[in-house]
């Protein structure tokens, strides 16, 4: 056993493994939603290409938008339900 053994045990309990473990699925979850629709966003802007590259740009640029806002308001999401369910499961009153 290592030297911060006593360390960790006396810091990490089960509600850090759960809230780590539903963290883990959040990323999971969504790195194969970002890699989904980039797929099909590289899709649209290099089929608009053909066409004009202002267009290529604009669905391009928006489709990042849209990715990037989408996945960090489910982590958001997760982050606040998880808060929200320790405090009424967990929180002591004084």
């Amino acid at each position: 056993m290592g030297t911060f053994t006593p360390i960790l045990k006396a810091v990490v309990n089960w509600k850090c493994a759960i809230a780590f473990a539903i963290g883990a699925v959040t990323s999971m979850s969504c790195g194969f939603i970002g890699m989904y629709v980039a797929t099909a966003a590289n899709y649209r802007t290099a089929f608009t290409a053909i066409q004009s590259l202002g267009g290529a740009y604009q669905i391009a640029f928006r489709s990042g938008c849209i990715i990037g806002f989408c996945l960090v308001s489910i982590a958001l999401l997760i982050l606040t339900s998880i808060i929200i369910v320790y405090i009424k499961l967990f929180a002591t009153s004084n």
